[in-house]
């Protein structure tokens, strides 16, 4: 039996807990407004506190959706703004909805931001020492620790016995990862711009892992507040760089900037090397053994790409899918190419992939 320090727990502080003054006037001169019905903290059994923001209290679906993000990423993904908000859409929908953000992304906790108080957490029956926090963790722990937190916690607090989840880029991948293991809280998942094996393939990441050398030296590589710095030009002209978030035709200059201002944060070193891994066959493992190859048949999985994206494939994606995949973009007869981040945020994105993945989720409740 684990103990009271062990277990995992729903922890209610002040949304903003987490949050630096600093971080906290940058939203404010966004004008980010909370949208989500309610925000909890699930904490996770090496004590960290984990954003979970629920957009919705729906009874008409028998299982909720949890929504998470990729790579250095937050809940801006899934709730850009009023217009893009595919956890909203969900939410309006019917489905009970709830956007997780990884340990040190978003609300969630943060090396250097203020823990829960000690007599906060006797007070809710949650004691533990916890031990003081660093940019030192690898993708393993949001596997191991992170997405099982917020599985029990999210279960908890809606009623259900299993879930909905879709991942987003590193998000999807862990993802694929868990259900790999038939974890029985998944009902279903889809994967956005993720694959599990990108060998072969054309993604600009395989000319990045020649720069890998280079986490031996910087633990943390500061892309928040770089691409914070730069929000103000981004996407100015079609540029290579812009190009690795989005496809410049599907996408409005002033939402894409919006997303580059608010929806970024630092990449520690050792979740880069481990996926890394991905991008050398068979791809990424667990365990040592290879995820692709051997995921369960009894956990749905629906894989989704699009056709301009320079990070992910659909080839890439399509190959943990086992069948079930669908591309996006001019080709495969939509009226737009799609990029990384506008599968989600894009111009198009609520008229032809959004609805793709309502059915997916109505198809497997």
């Amino acid at each position: 039996m684990p103990s009271t320090a062990d277990r995992h727990v729903r922890v209610d502080l002040p949304p903003d807990h987490f949050v630096p003054p600093r971080r906290r006037a940058w939203l404010d001169h966004h004008g980010v407004r909370d949208h989500a019905r309610e925000i909890a903290f699930a904490r996770t059994r090496d004590h960290w506190h984990l954003a979970i923001h629920r957009f919705g209290y729906a009874r008409t679906r028998r299982h909720p959706v949890v929504l998470i993000h990729g790579l250095a990423a937050n809940r801006f993904t899934f709730d850009l703004d009023d217009e893009r908000s595919f956890a909203r859409h969900l939410a309006a929908r019917g489905f009970d909805v709830f956007v997780l953000e990884l340990r040190g992304h978003g609300r969630s906790e943060q090396p250097g931001t203020r823990p829960p108080l000690p007599d906060e957490l006797e007070r809710r029956g949650r004691l533990g020492n916890a031990p003081s926090k660093h940019w030192d963790w690898d993708f393993d722990r949001y596997v191991d620790f992170d997405l099982d937190a917020a599985f029990d916690v999210i279960l908890a607090w809606s009623g259900a016995s299993a879930l909905h989840a879709i991942g987003h880029s590193m998000g999807g991948i862990a993802l694929a990862v868990r259900a790999g293991r038939e974890d029985p809280r998944l009902r279903s998942v889809a994967t956005v711009a993720s694959a599990l094996d990108y060998s072969g393939t054309e993604s600009v990441f395989h000319a990045a892992r020649r720069l890998l050398w280079m986490t031996r030296i910087i633990q943390v590589v500061p892309l928040g507040p770089l691409a914070a710095a730069l929000s103000p030009v981004a996407l100015a002209f079609p540029n290579p760089i812009d190009a690795v978030n989005v496809w410049h035709r599907n996408v409005e200059v002033a939402r894409y900037r919006r997303l580059v201002a608010l929806g970024f944060h630092p990449i520690p070193g050792d979740v880069l090397a481990d996926l890394a891994a991905a991008f050398v066959r068979p791809g990424m493992k667990d365990d040592g053994v290879p995820v692709a190859p051997t995921l369960p048949k009894r956990t749905p999985i629906l894989a989704v790409a699009g056709s301009k994206d320079v990070q992910c494939t659909p080839e890439a994606a399509a190959r943990h899918a086992g069948g079930r995949s669908l591309a996006f973009g001019r080709a495969h007869g939509h009226p737009e190419d799609f990029g990384h981040f506008d599968l989600l945020m894009g111009t198009h994105a609520p008229s032809a992939v959004w609805p793709e993945l309502e059915a997916w989720l109505e198809d497997h409740d």
